[in-house]
Parts: C-alpha cells; structure tokens; sequence
C-alpha cells in the first residue's frame, strides 16, 4: 500500500499529504498517538499481531522509541486511513507497507515544516538479522525432524520386513487391548472416524474453500498439494510392502494392506499443517499453544485408536507419523524456497 492515510479531525485539520508530497506540513512534535497498530507476521489478509492504542514517540532521526522492535511497526489501514482515535486529531501518516517506511507529523500548523524534515522509520539491516537468524533456526529444526522421521521410517520398515517387529507389535496391541471398554471403544470409534478418509477428505475441501473464498490462493495450494501426494504416497507403500492387517478386535478386518497407516499419516498432513497454517495467521502465544496442543492430542488420540481397534499394527501407526511428517516438511520446505525465491526477486525489482 503505497499511500498516505490521514490521522485528522476533518472539522479542525485540512492538511493533506500525497505521494507527489506538500508545501509545507505541521511541525513535528515528540510523538503520535494510533488506535491500532500491527507488527509482523505480515501477510495477504493477515495484518499481523494487534497492538492496543499507544502514543508513538520519534527521535529526530526518525528512530520510533519506547518499543523493542522499532523498525517493524507498521499500522493498520482501512481505506487509506489510519484508524483514528479520540486524541489522534491533526495527525498525519504515511505508510508505505511494501518498503515498509512509516513517518509520522504533528502539531501546530502555524510552524510549518518541509518534507524532507518529516521524521522517518525504515527496516533497518539490525533488525532483519533477528528475523533471518530465527527463520533459520526453524527451518534446520523442520529439516532435523523430517530426516529423523526419515531415519526412524526406513528403520521400522527394515525390521518390519525382517520380522523383528511382530513381538513388540504383539505385546503392545495386547496391552491396549486389556484396558478395552464398552465407552472407551466408542470414544476410539469417534476418534478412527475423524482420521477416515470421507471425514478428512471433506474438511480439507472446506478449509481449502475457506482460503480461497478469504483470497489466500497460495495456502489452498499448498493444503492440496499436501493431502495429494499424501493420498499418492499412502497407496505406493502399501503396495510395496504388502503388511498383512492385524485381526480387528471390533468389527470386519480392513481389505487393504497395513504398513504404513493411512490414518496416522493423512492425521499428521491434515491436521497437521492445518494447525501450522493457523498458528501462522495467530499473534498470541496462547492461541499458538492451544492450536498445536489440539493438533498433536487428536492426531495421537487417530493412532491410539487405530491400534485399540485392533486394525493396525503400533509399528504401522509410528511409520505412518514418520511418512506424514517427511511428506509434510518436504512440502513446507518447497514452499519456502519459493516464497524465497519470490522475495529476492521483488527485492531485485525494487532496487533495479
């Protein structure tokens, strides 16, 4: 949004301030005051967390004091007008979202002062360093899980075709199943059902509905592109392995193969990355909290049922979580390098 929205009461203040800029505009004073302000994460129909009214104060060298992370404030717009409060009257803004430049002017009208002594906020290199440095500590962290995940995948599946892994799949499957009740094994059955493939099939076409209908073409792609090649790879394992199921203890024996589990694997790309989606559009802690503490209880509760059931082997249910997790984290981590490859293009376009 390279435009200037206005702070002012339109009955005191008739300054106005375009991108070909004025004559002459109020004299700074040491601070403003914004109803609403956001800093990152900054994307297409996500302004990013919400900062409660609080008075912004400049240094003449254009620095924003009083907060941590100046030079990432960014306030929100509506119709290129900066959300005003009661006191913000015969303020001027100027928000350039994309360059991420914020100045700021109030004051007396009668001590005019030029543009170029407009005090300005730009994205300096010292506090990109943090930003980069944290992106790149997550990024290795997906990248240790996915090839741990990879590791313990190929190793289950080795001892799986070697037989080591019947006497633990036994020994397992018999504890679980000595705990079995009339309640419990209907609560499994509720759990087993939000893992099926009708169920997680028909909310992943809502969700992926909902991001289009919210203009957020991107993550529907990338949500369809997970559950996708999900349903490809489940299928080209189960026909190279060719497990046997288990006998189900409730209810008929499944027909399809077993290793690995197609529910712990499509839990983990579905609930999984819808969980990552949303904690990424979240600007509380809490709430990022209560997303992936809900995500990881119910793709764990999937699992668990799939074994109390009787249907699946525990070897099946960890190498499906190991399978959904490289899937996942190999999607992740190609939408990363395109969104980055996409980033130094706009940056080279920017700077000629």
């Amino acid at each position: 949004m390279n435009s200037m929205g206005r702070l002012a009461d339109p009955a005191t203040a008739r300054s106005t301030f375009t991108a070909s800029g004025v004559t002459s505009l109020p004299m700074p004073s040491p601070g403003i005051t914004a109803m609403r302000a956001a800093v990152p994460p900054f994307r297409k129909g996500m302004p990013g967390k919400v900062l409660p009214p609080r008075r912004l104060d400049f240094l003449p060298s254009g620095q924003l004091c009083g907060m941590k992370r100046p030079s990432i404030l960014r306030l929100r717009c509506r119709r290129n007008a900066i959300l005003p409060s009661k006191r913000s009257s015969r303020h001027l803004i100027e928000v350039t979202s994309l360059e991420g430049v914020l100045r700021g002017t109030c004051g007396d009208s009668t001590n005019p002062v030029r543009k170029g002594n407009i005090p300005r906020l730009t994205e300096s290199n010292d506090m990109e360093k943090p930003k980069e440095a944290k992106n790149g500590f997550l990024l290795l962290g997906a990248l240790l899980i996915a090839a741990t995940a990879l590791f313990v995948f190929g190793w289950l599946a080795e001892e799986m075709l070697e037989g080591d892994t019947q006497k633990f799949d036994e020994f397992v499957r018999n504890a679980v199943h000595r705990h079995a009740t009339p309640a419990l094994t209907w609560i499994m059955h509720g759990f087993s059902f939000l893992g099926s493939v009708a169920v997680v099939t028909t909310l992943c076409v809502l969700a992926i509905a909902a991001f289009l209908y919210n203009r957020q073409a991107r993550t529907a792609a990338l949500l369809a592109m997970t559950m996708v090649g999900m349903a490809v790879l489940d299928v080209t394992l189960k026909l190279a392995f060719h497990r046997p199921r288990p006998i189900g203890y409730f209810g008929p024996t499944p027909t399809t193969f077993s290793f690995p589990s197609g529910h712990a694997m499509g839990s983990v790309c579905f609930y999984g990355v819808l969980a990552a989606i949303l904690a990424a559009g979240t600007s509380g802690r809490a709430a990022k909290w209560c997303i992936w503490t809900g995500a990881v209880l119910l793709i764990g509760m999937i699992g668990y049922s799939r074994i109390y059931l009787g249907v699946h082997y525990p070897s099946d249910v960890i190498a499906g979580y190991c399978a959904g997790a490289v899937w996942a984290g190999a999607v992740g981590l190609l939408n990363k390098i395109h969104t980055n490859g996409r980033e130094e293009e706009v940056d080279r376009a920017k700077h000629g």
